[in-house]
C-alpha cells in the first residue's frame, strides 16, 4: 500500500511531495486507520529515506508508524503522475 503525502508547506503547488510505502505488517496493525484517512488528514508519521524525490519525482518513505493528528486541511485538486511512483 502507498500514501501520498502533501507537506506543509509543499515543495509543489499540483503534486503530493511523498509517497509512503506501508508494509503489510503496518496495514494489518493500522490499517483500520489507513482506511479512515481522507484527502486533507494530518499526520505525524516516523520513515525511513529510502529515494530523495526532485521537480519530477516524489521523495520515497517507508513508513515505520504513523498517528492521525485530528486536525484537517481543505486541499485542491492534487494530480497524481505514474511516472512519479517508486
Amino acid at each position: 500500500m502507498n500514501v501520498l503525502i502533501k507537506m506543509m508547506p509543499s515543495e509543489s503547488v499540483l503534486y503530493p511531495d511523498i509517497v509512503l510505502s506501508v508494509s503489510s505488517k503496518l496495514v494489518a496493525q493500522k490499517g483500520h486507520i489507513l482506511k479512515s484517512l481522507e484527502k486533507g488528514d494530518e499526520i505525524e508519521f516516523d520513515a525511513r529515506i529510502m529515494t530523495l524525490g526532485n521537480e519530477f519525482k516524489m521523495h520515497h518513505l517507508h513508513l515505520n508508524d504513523f498517528e492521525k493528528t485530528g486536525k484537517s486541511i481543505t486541499l485542491s485538486e492534487i494530480v497524481v503522475r505514474e511516472s512519479t511512483l517508486p
